[in-house]
């Protein structure tokens, strides 16, 4: 059980990593949101600001990791969600549709955002996923049971599917209409 738990832990680290990256690209995108919809070209300054600050995101994650991780400091999780933070920061408003309403905008542009969150936490979340690939790995070759790892992609990819579904239908049945 105490593998389960291992492997757990390494999930709810992601979940805790991409809601709390989540939490100001979201309010800004919202506010931008509402900016676009009055201004369109203020959708177009967003979506530059965007290429730049998604462009930065591998460098950023990167020299978090050199200067953090690699030396165990306990700075980690907080510098990981500064870092996710601001190469997400312009994603709502990047992906502003005038066509759309307000609402439609933020449904579609929030599950989109908190997809890819989780997307990458996967990745800068070096540590917990070190261990909980290291622990499935352990049980793996001792005992030729892969089910482990398989709960782990199986709970992933359920998470990862439920975002995409949401991002689809609010898409495809959210009315088109302007607010």
């Amino acid at each position: 059980m105490t593998n389960i738990t291992t492997l757990s832990q390494g999930l709810v680290f992601n979940v805790f990593i991409t809601l709390l990256s989540a939490i100001l690209p979201f309010g800004l995108g919202v506010l931008f949101t509402f900016l676009c919809s009055k201004d369109r070209t203020s959708s177009r300054i967003f979506g530059a600001l965007s290429v730049v600050f998604e462009s930065l995101c591998p460098i950023v994650l990167l020299l978090i990791m050199f200067f953090c991780v690699f030396k165990n400091t306990r700075s980690v999780t907080p510098a990981v969600i500064i870092a996710m933070t601001l190469s997400f920061i312009c994603y709502m408003p990047a992906r502003y549709v005038s066509a759309w309403g307000v609402g439609k905008n933020i449904a579609v542009n929030s599950l989109g955002l908190i997809s890819s969150l989780f997307k990458w936490s996967f990745c800068v979340s070096w540590v917990a996923c070190k261990d909980m690939l290291g622990v499935a790995n352990i049980i793996r070759n001792k005992t030729y049971d892969s089910s482990i790892l398989w709960y782990v992609l199986i709970v992933s990819f359920v998470i990862l599917l439920i975002l995409e579904t949401g991002k689809y239908l609010a898409r495809t049945f959210i009315p088109n209409a302007k607010n």
